[in-house]
């Protein structure tokens, strides 16, 4: 069953899952810029002249991954919480990642060094995505 992007998108969620990946794998628990975090869950839904900005799911998915990191709004931790929701938000449109955690920790660090640009975000995630087959 797919859930619909705002509920799964909820600040509580977002954080929920922060604090259990501290608690894992270590790290500073707490929140330095809680409107960091709200922005970059915002983002999948911003529009221009009446226009989505992302309009697929995937740059939707995307936007939200990349702004988790950019925006760096937990103390510790935003990489793992970002790679985290992308990967629960794929699965829950039944969509799996065909990428390991060391890969996707190299795309996070680019991205947080500045060095991997949103369409080279979005491009990476369609080239590395396969539809689950629902049974």
């Amino acid at each position: 069953m797919k859930f619909p992007l705002e509920q799964i998108l909820k600040f509580e969620t977002i954080q929920y899952l922060h604090d259990n990946i501290i608690r894992r794998t270590g790290g500073l628990e707490g929140i330095k810029d809680k409107g960091g975090i709200l922005s970059a869950l915002a983002n999948p839904f911003h529009t221009f002249a009446g226009k989505e900005l992302y309009p697929t799911i995937i740059e939707k998915i995307g936007i939200i991954f990349f702004s988790l990191i950019k925006n760096h709004g937990f103390t510790d931790g935003n990489k793992r919480t970002a790679c985290l929701v992308l990967d629960m938000v794929l699965y829950n449109y039944n969509i799996f990642l065909n990428a390991n955690d060391e890969k996707m920790e190299e795309v996070a660090i680019r991205i947080a060094e500045n060095k991997f640009s949103k369409e080279e975000t979005f491009n990476w995630i369609y080239k590395n995505i396969r539809r689950i087959e629902e049974k």
